[in-house]
């Protein structure tokens, strides 16, 4: 783990894991592509990338985030009420698969949810998210 927050990162990954990973399972079906039905985000949604939690995970320091984060500040930037379940479990794969260069025992746990992912295929993005697995 790294240096910097230790166990703490650790932690908040595993929290994050077990709360997003599987959300993709309450996605509901969609019959049909509506275009009107996805507009885009609204204008001001904060997005952050992936690639600060990577830093922080490996020790690192994300200049996005405060050193001094709390994992409610960290989980805000994560969650967003305009987030399709699918999208999570997506961005917890990416996850994962840091988390597997740190802890491999640890995301050895989550590998069987990572099979319950692929039987997913009711709704449109289904193939995005089997792509980000394989």
């Amino acid at each position: 783990m790294g240096k910097v927050f230790g166990k703490r990162a650790l932690d908040i990954a595993l929290s994050l894991l077990d709360e997003l990973l599987l959300l993709a399972k309450k996605q509901p079906c969609e019959p049909e592509i509506v275009p009107e039905a996805h507009p885009g985000l609204p204008k001001g949604t904060r997005i952050v990338h992936s690639i600060q939690l990577t830093d922080l995970l490996h020790g690192g320091h994300s200049p996005a985030v405060d050193p001094e984060f709390e994992k409610e500040h960290l989980e805000a930037n994560y969650k967003s009420e305009h987030v399709e379940p699918w999208q999570s479990s997506d961005g917890a794969i990416y996850l994962l698969n840091e988390l597997c260069a740190i802890s491999p025992k640890e995301a050895a746990k989550y590998l069987p949810q990572v099979a319950e992912l692929t039987s997913l295929s009711g709704f449109h993005h289904a193939d995005c998210l089997k792509e980000t697995i394989y």
